[in-house]
């Protein structure tokens, strides 16, 4: 839909309870200390290891944590039995009563690894526990080369990071090339610093609406990759999500929720996807430690994914891994194998 400055305000009553209120809710308890993170991605078509154009450092908002009463990601470190992870499109979700989810890694977690030889990295992802990816950029590669590797390693694609102005520049080039290696979700992975203020983000939901009409046109679907900026609140009482939701339609734009995001942003994740699930297309599992601010593998730092997993495997959203640490081919199989041991009791 499209939406003017002045019938924001108005926009708000289609958000139900609001963004604004779930962050409210986890005021409680300890203050979280300024978070700051620094992407770089690899360019839209260069190396891996290279600055991405969306390259940004954020200093987000101090929120109040709140006081968990549950136990959280506390599962046995029995051996667990191979998951076969399913794409969405039907087959294998359900087999002999056990829900198939995909288990993904971004592949912006390796970007330090293998920056000369992308298609060795794309090799070795299976190793490190996952059967799926999700592209921050072509790294140079034609999109022959990327169904040829894809072929070869059974790979799915399970989404791709396009920055917003590659996006509108380049619309034709990137839905070709996503729609010949089997990519249907283009993910805008965050807003450029213009667009977040009220205004802005009223606009930038113009847009996404926009372009995600444009790619439904082509069989392909758009979502939005938020961070910690949308859960900022203006004066009228609402959030940058808060607007986003409301400023678009669920047909024609969807959303990749970071849960690491959502977590430093005070508001509590499952709580957040509970309330938000009719417009949640996939995930974002980042893991974040309270005490230091620390980026490390799931299942070391604070967000409950004891709770966010069942969510997932119920809606069958797609997982996606995203690791910003050192180290990081030891912590995405960490990860992997803690999300192992959480599926495996759920399941």
């Amino acid at each position: 839909m499209r939406a003017s400055l002045g019938s924001a305000r108005g926009l708000a009553g289609r958000v139900g309870p609001g963004v604004a209120r779930l962050v409210n809710r986890g005021r409680r308890g300890r203050r979280l200390s300024q978070l700051i993170l620094r992407r770089q991605l690899g360019r839209g078509s260069g190396d891996l290891g290279a600055t991405h154009p969306w390259t940004i450092t954020e200093e987000e908002p101090s929120r109040n944590r709140r006081r968990r009463s549950h136990q959280k990601n506390t599962v046995a470190p029995d051996r667990p039995r191979p998951i076969t992870n399913a794409l969405e499109d039907g087959a294998g979700l359900a087999q002999t009563g056990r829900v198939r989810t995909p288990l993904a890694l971004q592949l912006h977690s390796l970007r330090e690894e293998d920056t000369a030889n992308p298609g060795g990295k794309l090799r070795r992802i299976r190793a490190l526990g996952y059967q799926a990816i999700e592209l921050a950029g072509s790294y140079g590669m034609p999109a022959r080369e990327w169904k040829s590797i894809l072929e070869e390693t059974g790979l799915a694609v399970v989404g791709a990071h396009v920055p917003l102005d590659a996006l509108t520049a380049r619309f034709d080039e990137e839905a070709d090339f996503h729609a010949a290696i089997g990519n249907r979700r283009i993910v805008v992975p965050t807003l450029p610093p213009e667009y977040r203020v009220l205004d802005g983000f009223v606009r930038a939901a113009e847009l996404l609406g926009r372009l995600g009409q444009r790619l439904a046109d082509r069989g392909l679907e758009l979502l939005y990759h938020n961070h910690g900026y949308e859960f900022h609140e203006f004066d009228d009482g609402r959030t940058g999500m808060d607007v986003l939701f409301g400023g678009t339609d669920a047909d024609r734009v969807g959303f990749e929720i970071d849960v690491g995001w959502v977590e430093t942003a005070g508001a509590d994740p499952a709580d957040f996807l509970r309330e938000n699930a009719t417009r949640v297309r996939a995930l974002h599992l980042k893991e974040i430690r309270h005490r230091d601010g620390a980026l490390v593998p799931i299942g070391q730092g604070d967000v409950d994914f004891a709770a966010i997993i069942p969510l997932a495997l119920h809606r069958h959203w797609p997982m996606i891994v995203e690791y910003e640490g050192g180290a990081a081919s030891s912590a995405v199989k960490m990860s992997a194998d803690h999300l192992r041991h959480l599926m495996e009791a759920i399941t």
